[in-house]
């Protein structure tokens, strides 16, 4: 992977901030539970503290989800530096081809700037993952109120933005933003974007990309569309996308969610604005401080976890970052740099060993009608791993888990989406596998999708007499569905 950086390295210390305060940082993720992929901290422009957990690192292409909007919003900066497009413009002019016979003027009356700060006339969002053609979804869905008064998130605003983009530059929209932007601020040559259906970026969530790749937009967004003397958005622009354009106390996405938003870009506390994605993927800036904090994870097991992130950041370090040089503190240094190095997915809470293991080794459990269709159930313990071997309405499977550790390897579903939304991908995603006895009787399994797609599933089997109940829960957007319920089952009397 060939990349350039624009930044450079420094201590905290130098850069005015106590290692020891990142530490802290860190450690309260890890209390939380929280499953952090990566982190940055950037002041001015140098990189203070990074670190990965393992599969992850500096080059890893990462999904943003709605980090993705951030993304758009510039492409229409672009746009507009260019003379193609002005933010008055009404959308509908734009898609001739996709509008209903009769036009509600709550359609007519959209301009690009009301869905840039998700002013639409929609109180949900108006595409499924089964809809073929979500830009006419839009155009066609039931409006419910006058646009550009009242915040209402809703990605369909973005998909529409990003075909504008596409339309007008005929380029996807990474590659449209290539020269003009990214290849100057050293992006990845390898990054980019989930389509839509019906073909086209699909820029409200698809994007992925490396987390310094993320440093270096977020930066030059900070920077008021600026990389030191070239400006790379046209200023303007820039500077009323980082604003406050509407209200959003009434909508409820995370605690830092609720000091409006500007133009795919939200207001948080102290004078600040952040990107966000769906699982704790964050680029926050601070104008004020010169301060960028930058995440990659997938929180979304864990209630409020995302949110934890940001007041983690706001507790552990903000009160820290001044002006002024520290001393450097060679003991935190250290101790940072090993926390960095050792940041690790969450593990399962329980013990690596069970008698029951011994017991249940290699048995197989046929199970009653349950909601995951799986009809028969083994466990295999071999040195200090777990395989489950399983048939389901798709065929017979296996996963594997490590005790105290992790697994990696494909999950066996070749059905979800791949590089386009409602096309089976035909692979399996990647994931790592970790189990743990909870008691002598319950094991507890955890598996991390780690792909272009990311989700969890949680799966608890608890042993008596010659039985086995279980529970699997998901969390994950448009796939794992076949995980997710309560089975019952007996133990084989037959190998």
């Amino acid at each position: 992977m060939t990349h350039f950086s624009i930044f450079d390295k420094m201590t905290p210390e130098e850069a005015g901030i106590s290692a020891g305060s990142i530490v802290d940082f860190l450690n309260r993720l890890k209390e939380k539970g929280l499953c952090l992929h990566g982190f940055m901290l950037v002041r001015n422009k140098s990189i203070l503290a990074e670190g990965y957990a393992p599969p992850y690192n500096e080059k890893s292409l990462h999904r943003m989800y709605s980090i993705s909007k951030s993304f758009v919003s510039a492409a229409i900066g672009l746009l507009i530096g260019e003379g193609k497009i002005q933010l008055y413009d009404k959308v509908i002019k734009y898609f001739p081809d996709k509008l209903p016979e009769m036009i509600h003027p709550h359609i007519s009356d959209m301009t690009i700037r009301d869905l840039l700060m998700m002013a639409v006339p929609f109180d949900s969002n108006t595409y499924t993952d089964k809809d073929t053609d979500w830009v006419e979804t839009f155009f066609k869905a039931r409006p419910t109120h006058a646009p550009g008064t009242v915040f209402s998130y809703n990605t369909a605003a973005t998909v529409v933005l990003n075909a504008l983009v596409e339309k007008l530059s005929g380029k996807l929209l990474l590659d449209y933003m290539r020269p003009l932007l990214l290849d100057k601020i050293g992006f990845s040559k390898e990054a980019y974007c989930i389509q839509r259906p019906e073909g086209g970026s699909w820029g409200g969530s698809g994007v992925l990309c490396t987390l310094r790749d993320l440093a270096a937009f977020a930066y030059v967004i900070m920077s008021n569309g600026r990389l030191d003397v070239e400006q790379l958005i046209p200023e303007d622009y820039v500077r009323e996308a980082v604003k406050k354009q509407i209200d959003t106390q009434t909508a409820y996405h995370g605690s830092e969610t609720r000091f409006g938003y500007g133009y795919q870009i939200w207001r948080t506390r102290n004078r600040g604005f952040a990107m966000i994605g769906m699982g704790g993927q964050y680029a926050l800036c601070l104008p004020d401080k010169k301060t960028m904090l930058l995440t990659i994870a997938d929180t979304q097991i864990v209630t409020n976890g995302a949110s934890e992130i940001l007041d983690s950041f706001f507790d552990k370090i903000y009160p820290h970052i001044t002006d002024p040089r520290l001393p450097e503190d060679a003991y935190a240094n250290n101790l940072l740099e090993h926390e960095c190095s050792r940041i690790r997915l969450p593990l399962p809470e329980g013990e690596m060993f069970s008698k029951m293991a011994a017991k249940i080794n290699k048995k197989k459990f046929f199970l009653e009608d349950n909601p995951m269709r799986i009809e028969h159930i083994r466990f295999d313990f071999v040195d200090n791993d777990i395989v489950i071997k399983y048939m389901n309405g798709t065929g017979e499977h296996e996963l594997k888990a490590s005790f105290g550790g992790y697994s990696e390897g494909v999950f066996p579903e070749t059905h979800y989406y791949g590089i386009t939304i409602g096309t089976p991908s035909n692979k399996g995603y990647r994931y790592m596998g970790s189990a743990a006895w909870t008691d002598e009787n319950t094991l507890s399994v955890r598996i991390y999708i780690t792909d272009d797609y990311l989700g969890t599933v949680k799966m608890l089997f608890s042993f008596r007499d010659n039985d086995v109940s279980i529970l699997m829960t998901k969390v994950a957007e448009w796939f794992l569905n076949e995980y997710q319920g309560f089975a019952y089952g007996k133990e084989s009397t037959s190998l």
